[in-house]
Parts: structure tokens; sequence; C-alpha cells
């Protein structure tokens, strides 16, 4: 295999359509203890019992990202390895993939690998795999598809919008009193990924029409015009539709999926929960995000890579 496209399971994605030729895609569960239950989140997770489980324990709860040999499994399939990760400040699933790519590129040099912290989660994390897909789909080479990918990161963004803030309070993904607080005035908040990648709370609101209304608002605020949208809703398909005609209403252009979170999503947004992901060509590049930066100092290790590759190429030759 040429392509394998990788993913942890915090995309909330299980299939690729349309998948490029020659070209794999997988997804790596998380897994979610509560009490002593461990659930793990691929295809047969049964969401409503873990989340039953959840509601009903008293006992601590937590999520454990997938240990490296899960992605070195993975990035050993194919010629060229593109993974993408829930944010790092959020998980230590960027950091595990990172060693896997270190040890595969290390240990057979042939193969190519880069990990993408996305800073972000589920539909920001699928617009960015689907615009890879493409990209591999028109033939570019695998350094220009790194670039693009990255700079289109730089661009999306990601929304949530949540009536209960438990977990995350609880495992330390959000502060607690901004958390708690919300959730002793019957707010349903609104939040999105800060530049860190952490979650930081831009908005409020009491019912869904005017939440919603935020949610378009800030949309247009960041420069959203006729893009992408991905709307994940846990066990909330009614305001996901609602928003979705919202944004068809003021952009008729845009491109909207609404899909349904997968455990790991589903644990952290709890019942209710809706995250949105978008972007479209004029949204703004935001050049003081962490992930500038980062994508950056990967290249340069890139382009390093590939200028040992070429010496080692003159050294047999001569």
């Amino acid at each position: 295999m040429k392509w394998n496209i990788v993913a942890d399971s915090s995309c909330d994605i299980f299939t690729l359509k349309d998948i490029a030729p020659d070209t794999g895609f997988t997804t790596i569960p998380f897994e979610i203890t509560i009490g002593e239950k461990n659930f793990v989140d691929d295809e047969n997770l049964d969401i409503e019992e873990m989340m039953q489980a959840m509601y009903a324990s008293k006992a601590a709860a937590g999520s454990a990202c997938p240990g490296p040999g899960k992605w070195e499994e993975e990035f050993l399939k194919a010629d060229y390895s593109i993974a993408f990760t829930i944010s790092s400040s959020l998980s230590g699933s960027f950091s595990s993939a990172n060693v896997a790519a270190h040890e595969v590129m290390t240990s057979h040099p042939e193969k190519n690998v880069y990990v993408f912290d996305t800073l972000s989660t589920s539909g920001e994390m699928v617009l960015a795999i689907e615009y890879l897909n493409g990209l591999i789909k028109e033939g570019l080479e695998f350094e220009e598809i790194i670039d693009k990918v990255g700079e289109y990161l730089l661009k999306a963004r990601l929304m949530f919008a949540l009536s209960k803030f438990t977990n995350l309070v609880k495992t330390g993904r959000m502060n607690k009193v901004a958390g708690l607080a919300a959730e002793l005035i019957s707010m349903r908040g609104l939040g999105a990924a800060s530049r860190e990648g952490k979650i930081k709370i831009i908005g409020k609101a009491r019912g869904d029409n005017k939440l919603i209304a935020q949610i378009v608002a800030e949309m247009e605020r960041t420069g959203y015009e006729n893009g992408s949208v991905v709307i994940g809703h846990r066990n909330n398909l009614r305001s996901a539709e609602t928003l979705k005609a919202k944004i068809e209403e003021k952009w008729p252009g845009s491109k909207i999926r609404i899909i349904e979170l997968r455990g790991l999503c589903s644990f952290y947004a709890e019942d209710k929960g809706v995250i949105i992901g978008y972007y479209s060509d004029n949204m703004t590049v935001r050049t003081d995000d962490h992930r500038f930066h980062l994508n950056l100092k990967f290249n340069i290790n890139n382009i390093f890579k590939n200028y040992l590759k070429k010496e080692d190429k003159s050294d047999k030759q001569s």
C-alpha cells in the first residue's frame, strides 16, 4: 500500500468515502474507563451502554489514548503514512503517535510518516482527513501534501455546544469554575478550541435558538463563507438539523454533513452535546497558532531527512 491515513477515534468517523487509489484509512481507538468497566472506542462499542454506566456510576472515570504500538502497526503498512490526533493539550495521543513515527522511520528509513497535532477533534479532523484524501487523488508529492494540510488546519475551526461539563471538569480538560458555573445556572455553553488546543468558553445562552444564533455569528466573525461544515452530535439530531438549516439559510453554498459522535467525544460532550468543525478558503490563517510553529518544526525535520536520503544515494553512486 502506498498511502495510509490514520487517525485516533476522536475523529468520529469509521470509514472514508471515495477513498484515493492504493490508500488505506484506519482509526485507532481510545479506551474509556468507568469504575471497573472498560470500553473500547471501536465499531463494537455500545455508546448507550457506556453513557448509562457513566451516569449511574460515582466511581472515577477517564480515558486512555492508543499506545505507540498501535500506531506503529499502521505506519508500517504503507510507504507514506499521515496521522491526525486530538489536541495534544487534551491527550497524549499525539506524543504516542510521534514515538511510533520515530521508531518506524528509524528502523525503516524508506518509510515516510507525518503526524498532525490538530489541536482540535471531531468535525475539524474529519474535514482535514477528507482534504488530505483529495490531495492524494491529485497525485501530489508527500512534502507538498504535508504543507497544504498544515495550511488547511491553520484556517479550520472547531466549536462545541454543551449542556453538561461534568467529565471535562473531572478530568481536568476544562476550567472547574467555568464548567460548574455554567451548569449551576442551567446555561448551554458555547466553547471553542483555543490557539493552544485547549477548551475555552466563548458564549452561553438559555435555549437552542439563542445558542445556534451565537454559533452562526461566531462562524461569520471568523470569516466563514460557503465552505465545508461537519456537525457531530450526541443524541441531539434535532439541534444538529436546526443548525444545518440556519447555516444553509445564511450561506446557501455550504457543504454540510451531520455525524454521530463516537465513544470518546460522546464521553466528554455528554448528552445533547454538539461539536462543529468548519472551514472555508477565505478564512484567515492564524500565524500565532501553535500549529504554525509545530508544523514548521516538523517540516524542517522532514527536509533534513530527505537531505540525508539524497546524500546516501550520492555516496552509493560514487
